[in-house]
């Protein structure tokens, strides 16, 4: 028998997909079918997921049992589920005495359309999971698994309501979670072109195949980023062997190891490694454990699991999908200035560019530079273009990990003369402060500190005009022909001397006063 792939998965050693048993070129032709040699294979079920190169009708195939040398009746397999161009079939031998050999055919008008046979011979486990799930008219969810958290809503876990799943067969609960191992499916990532419909193609073959209750991972991962719930949330794990306590499996769909132990060897991709990552810091938060590699492991690396799965090119990401990761945290980048002398009403602009460090997008609308002197106190310099007189600015389109983006906003000086000042932090509304743990990392609420001295209308032959930010290059020397206004009784003399040659004259010092309250 060629075998292609034959990458363990499963706490059993099995894939999530079937191994690739298509060796047709040594298949023989008799009548109108191709027939197999008999396969050195036990069981009493063969379940198979068969990618066609059309939409037509079902594939036609058959299995037969031998035993002791004799050929059994030969028995058609069920097509169970169509996803695009895969086909989930089954069919049961005598459920009473499994065969120790199998032989296969396929009809000759099929074989062209047929690009691939995957398979398994198994006893099943739970043998009515499939059919059970497929008759139930509404998918049933026990009450003890309840909703997604909402945390794991928040980083854009698809729900199995959302994706399509069928009801579940499992009823083992887990309520205390303290590590984590990541999978492989060693199948496709897609199914009709979609991750979506390789989850379903996935479920449909763990359950109609009888060696599962539902899919055995908590959660799928697609190359794409990704992610899914997978067997109801609080349900006990059913891929990591021995290892199954407390251990919620997080499965990347796709085949992740140097070709031919995968037929079609995928590379791993930065979106679907910075999922992983996201949702391992996730559920870790959720559940009080570390990200270390005692608590995060991959597949092969769970005592008692002999197994290339998740593959050589996940395993060597692995340290990536453990280090910290913080939902939103920004580093700065750029910014404008911030300190100003305005007359009564006279607007400024301010701007600060930061880069997203963060696992989450920042959304126009929903990331803001927020007031921090008190977290969501009013700010005096507060412009009518602020959403509010809290929220200075928000980033004009989506920020991806990685990106930068920039906050721009306008302050307005106050009616009454004197100094203000706010304070600026970074928000997610309705989420976090960008400061605070565990999904805020950062920076601290006095990210951006705007300060204004307001003074009255000046002189307007003055050559420091209003609005002019105190760090701007010297003004220069005064235009010709300027005079400075005269003394009056409140100037001071200079510098407090006499006179003499080291004095000011009484109408510099004026002038000079003024320019040192607006560049202060």
């Amino acid at each position: 028998m060629l075998v292609l792939l034959a990458t363990a998965h499963a706490h059993d050693g099995d894939s999530a997909w079937p191994d690739l048993h298509d060796d047709r070129d040594t298949w023989s032709l008799e009548g109108d079918t191709l027939v197999s040699q008999p396969y050195d294979e036990s069981g009493t079920r063969v379940a198979m997921i068969v990618t066609v190169r059309d939409d037509l009708p079902p594939v036609q195939l058959w299995a037969q049992a031998w035993r002791a040398g004799a050929p059994g009746e030969r028995v058609a397999l069920t097509e169970t589920h169509r996803e695009g161009e895969h086909r989930v079939m089954v069919a049961d031998l005598d459920p009473d005495v499994p065969f120790d050999q199998l032989q296969l055919s396929l009809a000759l008008v099929d074989d062209g359309r047929v690009e691939e046979l995957r398979w398994d011979a198994l006893v099943p486990r739970f043998p009515d999971a499939g059919r059970r799930s497929r008759e139930a008219s509404v998918p049933v969810y026990a009450a003890f698994a309840g909703a997604l958290p909402s945390e794991l809503v928040t980083i854009g876990v698809v729900s199995r309501a959302a994706w399509g799943a069928r009801a579940t067969g499992c009823s083992s609960v887990e309520d205390d979670w303290y590590r984590m191992a990541i999978h492989h499916t060693a199948g496709g990532q897609t199914s009709g072109g979609t991750v979506e419909g390789a989850v379903r193609t996935t479920q449909a073959f763990m359950m109609d195949s009888g060696d599962y209750c539902d899919l055995a991972y908590q959660f799928m991962v697609g190359y794409d980023g990704s992610i899914y719930e997978a067997r109801p949330y609080g349900y006990y794990s059913g891929a990591t062997g021995g290892n199954n306590d407390g251990n919620a499996a997080a499965c990347f769909l796709g085949c992740y190891h140097p070709e031919p132990a995968c037929v079609t060897a995928n590379d791993d991709t930065d979106e679907m490694i910075e999922a992983a990552q996201l949702l391992v810091q996730t559920f870790s938060e959720l559940h009080g454990f570390s990200t270390t590699d005692q608590d995060v492991r991959g597949h092969q690396e769970w005592p008692g699991n002999s197994t290339a799965c998740p593959g050589d090119y996940v395993m060597a990401r692995l340290d990536e999908i453990r280090a910290d990761l913080a939902w939103f945290e920004g580093t700065e980048t750029a910014r404008s200035d911030t300190d100003f002398v305005l007359a009564p009403g006279e607007t400024a602009t301010v701007s600060i560019t930061l880069r997203n460090d963060g696992g989450l997008s920042w959304e126009p609308g929903e990331t803001h530079l927020g007031t921090t002197g008190g977290r969501d106190e009013a700010s005096p310099l507060a412009d009518a273009s602020w959403e509010s007189d809290t929220r200075a600015a928000t980033v004009s389109s989506t920020v991806a990990r990685g990106e930068e983006g920039t906050f721009e906003f306008t302050i307005t000086a106050p009616a009454t003369p004197g100094s203000y000042e706010t304070s600026l932090g970074l928000v997610a509304d309705g989420i976090t402060w960008f400061m605070d743990g565990p999904w805020g990392g950062g920076p601290a609420d006095d990210l951006l500190t705007v300060t204004v001295e307001v003074v009255e209308d000046p002189d307007p032959t003055s050559p420091v005009e209003t609005g002019t930010p105190v760090d701007s290059e010297d003004p220069g020397p005064a235009p010709a022909g300027f005079l400075p206004p005269a003394r009056t009784s409140l100037a001071p003399r200079g510098c407090g001397c006499d006179g003499g040659s080291g004095a000011m004259g009484p109408g510099l010092g004026l002038a000079a006063l003024l320019l040192a309250r607006r560049r202060r």
